[in-house]
């Protein structure tokens, strides 16, 4: 089934995306993020050492699951919040207790800055195992994305796109020697999303 439909192609996007940050958030949804930004989702950089000393970021922490993955979750969330709240206005108003920007900049800049020259983006430690450690790289390379998204037009987004490019370009490398293999194996949906997305 896989063999067949690859060979058919991805099916162009039945609706074309509005870009992220492009519409402002209002009235529940706004407070809700709002909300968010002055819970966990804005705080965990401060206290959780899997987040703010996260191995993604040249810590030592966050040896989690298939492979150094709260991180990567955490980001991938976060760069949206960030980015409507841009929107909204209430990143830069006073409203939130962190600052959001300042945390995913940290994270976007140390994770470009720190992409090997052959495409690999984060750790390339093998903690995941054989063939599964390219999963948690999908969170980091969704998120970059979307962080392309909400500055399109700019350098860094076209910077961010072209990582999460050589990124696609190396694993698809490497899973031809090394399948995928036990959690990377049962997530295959996000590889094919963000390639798609990409």
């Amino acid at each position: 089934g896989v063999a067949a439909a690859a060979a058919k192609g991805l099916a162009p996007l039945l609706y074309k995306p509005s870009k992220l940050g492009s519409v402002e958030p209002t009235g529940w949804l706004r407070n809700q993020l709002v909300i968010q930004a002055n819970s966990l989702s804005g705080h965990l950089d401060h206290f959780w050492a899997d987040v703010n000393e996260s191995v993604w970021i040249g810590g030592k922490f966050d040896h989690s699951g298939a492979g150094h993955e709260r991180g990567p979750y955490w980001l991938n969330g976060v760069v949206p919040l960030s980015a409507q709240l841009n929107a909204s206005g209430d990143a830069t108003s006073g409203k939130l207790a962190s600052d959001l920007n300042d945390q995913v900049n940290k994270w976007i800049y140390y994770i470009l800055d720190h992409q090997t020259s052959e495409g690999w983006l984060g750790p390339d430690d093998g903690f995941g195992g054989k063939g599964n450690d390219y999963w948690t790289g999908w969170n980091v390379a969704a998120a970059l994305l979307q962080y392309a998204d909400a500055h399109s037009g700019e350098e860094i987004g076209t910077r961010c796109a072209k990582a999460v490019l050589d990124y696609i370009t190396l694993v698809h490398t490497r899973m031809l020697k090394t399948p995928t293999a036990t959690w990377t194996q049962n997530r295959w949906q996000d590889w094919a999303y963000i390639i798609h997305w990409q």
